[in-house]
């Protein structure tokens, strides 16, 4: 009987299979989840920058209708110093991969996506600011133009702000002439280097969260 022996030293190879690789959309699917929230943070910068202005038109036209219906009134006013956002993500996947004869891959992801925008503002409470500022609101509520600048308790025009007081609804109907009014009240009610110092926290707006 013949037996065949290994050669000393000689070395015993084992084969192995390769690992399967990981279906495409799993290794792909947190690129597209950090993509989304990088998305969500642009949009959300700029509607921090067009929230601030819609909080600056309303505060100008609150204080116009008042002035016009009280012109004794002292109006206020707030400095925005800050703008905060906050982008919350909570996301939770499921992978499923089987490697027998009849693949299956399965990939499930839930989550939430939230923003919100915080502001930081000093409110105006000097005398000679408050009058300044009455003065300017005094001047436009009684100009003999008042009526082609601004309507009273009318329908909005698409892309021009509103205010209110008094249960009167004040709208603008010549934008030029307000944003005039507007640089107005902002030359005189800067933020000072001291203001910076009180800040108190101001307004939240909440983002409708998109993707």
């Amino acid at each position: 009987m013949m037996r065949r022996t290994r050669p000393p030293n000689s070395e015993v190879v084992m084969q192995t299979k390769p690992l399967r690789r990981l279906p495409p959309l799993a290794l792909s699917a947190s690129a597209v989840l950090c993509a989304c929230a990088t998305g969500q943070l642009d949009r959300s910068t700029v509607a921090t920058g067009r929230t601030a202005t819609d909080i600056l038109y309303a505060m100008v036209l609150d204080n116009l209708e008042m002035i016009k219906q009280e012109p004794a009134a002292l109006p206020w006013h707030i400095k925005i110093t800050q703008g905060a956002i906050t982008i919350n993500d909570s996301v939770t996947p499921t992978l499923s991969y089987a490697s027998a004869a009849a693949i299956s891959r399965t990939l499930q992801l839930a989550g939430t996506q939230s923003a919100q925008v915080s502001w930081t503002v000093v409110p105006v409470v000097d005398k000679v600011t408050l009058v300044a500022l009455r003065g300017y609101y005094q001047t436009a509520a009684t100009a003999t133009t008042f009526a082609s600048i601004y309507g009273e308790n009318i329908t909005a025009q698409k892309g021009k702000p509103c205010g209110s007081f008094g249960g009167t609804k004040i709208c603008v109907i010549d934008m030029a002439a307000f944003t005039t009014l507007v640089t107005d009240i902002l030359a005189i009610t800067t933020v000072t280097a001291a203001e910076r110092g009180v800040q108190i926290p101001g307004p939240q707006t909440n983002i409708n969260p998109g993707h």
